[in-house]
């Protein structure tokens, strides 16, 4: 299967809705690095998370992604029908790019789906020569009360579903493998307000990333959640969890 294309499947993105928000200080970190705000590309935007929370900031902003039901979703989200977001399904590295040169570019959760090699040389094309390129990584709990019982849970299950061992530190590089190509600039590390959130949905969350998708887990599925709900029972107040996020922006140029 091609990297990724677990979020063509409508089940998934049915429970993308339930992932954590970004830090409002994310984007504004976005907007103050614009060195123009003519045309921005949201790269492998899923349902537009910072193309529809950017959209008053850009002229023009093109919002591309493979998976259909996820522009579809993007669609009918807030902010979702404004006139000057362009949602483009293809993927990233044999995209009809529109609305280019890109004054920035932005991939928030998306770039380690794609062949770099094949991406970077297409992107490298369509920059305005002053540009930002920029990598948003971070959207789940953040050091939550249930860290500890959580990296148990984790290396259990991961190894479970993948049949290779849990290895927190040893993903970092792989994630990181975009600055081959770029000339990185700054990094920040932001962290967001308290995060309240149903129970529920916090575990609905997580079949929205790709190793706990439901058709990853299978039959599994409900002892998955069983297990987690008894893991976060000492930790639910009014059948809600509490948690902060933590996301890192880099950028740089191509």
């Amino acid at each position: 299967m091609r990297p990724g294309a677990s979020f063509e499947d409508k089940e998934v993105v049915s429970l993308y809705v339930h992932r954590a928000p970004y830090p409002d200080d994310v984007f504004r970190k976005l907007v103050d690095l614009a060195p123009d705000r003519r045309s921005m590309l949201d790269l492998g935007c899923g349902p537009g998370t910072i193309a529809r929370r950017l959209a008053s900031q850009f002229e023009r902003i093109t919002a591309l992604d493979a998976s259909r039901a996820m522009l579809a979703l993007g669609r009918q989200m807030p902010n979702g029908n404004a006139a000057n977001i362009h949602w483009i399904e293809g993927l990233a590295e044999h995209a009809a790019y529109v609305g280019h040169p890109y004054d920035v570019i932005v991939a928030a959760e998306s770039m380690h789906w794609m062949n770099h090699q094949h991406l970077f040389p297409q992107l490298r094309n369509r920059v305005a020569d002053a540009h930002i390129f920029a990598v948003v990584e971070g959207d789940d709990a953040y050091e939550p009360p249930w860290q500890t019982e959580w990296e148990v849970f984790l290396a259990k299950w991961i190894s479970y579903v993948t049949n290779k061992p849990y290895q927190p530190a040893g993903h970092e590089p792989f994630l990181r493998t975009y600055e081959d190509w770029i000339e990185v600039l700054g990094e920040q590390y932001f962290i967001s307000k308290p995060i309240v959130q149903h129970v529920d949905h916090f575990i609905a969350c997580q079949h929205s990333r790709n190793t706990f998708t439901p058709s990853a887990l299978g039959r599994d599925m409900t002892a998955f959640d069983e297990e987690l709900a008894a893991l976060l029972a000492p930790y639910v107040t009014e059948n809600q969890v509490e948690y902060v996020v933590r996301t890192r922006v880099t950028w740089g140029k191509i």
